[in-house]
């Protein structure tokens, strides 16, 4: 199971032909790395765009969660919760630790969904850490 997981987040890291843009959010990929902050915010500019990313894959990987629910079953909702993992931890590493610590939980909080409906018994699984850790992030982004 371990050897799956790892290897699903391998590929989820490949390039899936999009060639650098967020389709869901008409955005490009990530650029570099700002250390400077916007005028009148606390959170450097980097962080700000990865603020304004991770909102967008939290948005698409609900979306394409909730499609796969309907077409393709448990498994099928549990890999796209564990490329929605992948995709934040793209986004940790921002000059923000409190935006990076957030992103990490965020990250952790989508893989283990994405394990626990791999490992569904027939039950939905509880998503509380998932919203718990999407709060986190919205609240550091807010507070920024």
């Amino acid at each position: 199971m371990g050897a799956a997981v790892l290897g699903a987040l391998l590929v989820a890291g490949c390039d899936d032909g999009d060639a650098g843009t967020d389709t869901a959010a008409g955005t490009t990929a990530a650029t570099p790395q700002a250390t400077g902050t916007d005028a009148g915010t606390g959170l450097p500019a980097d962080a700000k765009r990865a603020c304004t990313k991770l909102d967008a894959t939290v948005k698409t990987t609900q979306q394409e969660a909730a499609t796969a629910a309907r077409v393709g079953g448990d498994a099928a909702v549990g890999g796209k919760y564990l490329v929605g993992s992948a995709r934040v931890y793209e986004y940790v590493g921002t000059s923000s630790d409190a935006l990076n610590e957030a992103a990490k939980q965020l990250g952790n909080a989508m893989s283990e969904l994405a394990q626990a409906y791999t490992a569904n018994d027939g039950q939905k699984p509880n998503t509380a850490n998932l919203d718990a850790a999407v709060a986190k992030v919205q609240a550091v982004c807010a507070a920024g």
